[in-house]
């Protein structure tokens, strides 16, 4: 979804929030289905659709396949040395 540009509503999980940051708008806590409501509503918000984008955007790069090959680098060198 980020790579498409697609704005994100996710629950608030461990995986989730590492991804898309833990201050991201667009997270709601795991089963509160009433902030998910809020957050759908939010959506008709094109300032809020953009704000989610921008977030999301902000740390797509962290997911790129070289970048993402070079940390795992330093993780093996880590253990190694």
């Amino acid at each position: 979804a980020m790579k498409q540009g697609t704005p994100i509503l996710a629950s608030n999980c461990p995986a989730i929030a590492e991804v898309v940051g833990k201050n991201y708008l667009g997270l709601f806590p795991v089963g509160d289905s009433t902030t998910l409501a809020k957050l759908l509503l939010s959506c008709y918000d094109s300032s809020f659709l953009q704000d989610l984008l921008e977030q999301t955007n902000n740390r797509i790069h962290l997911f790129d396949a070289s970048v993402m090959a070079k940390e795992m680098l330093k993780v093996y060198q880590n253990v190694l040395c």
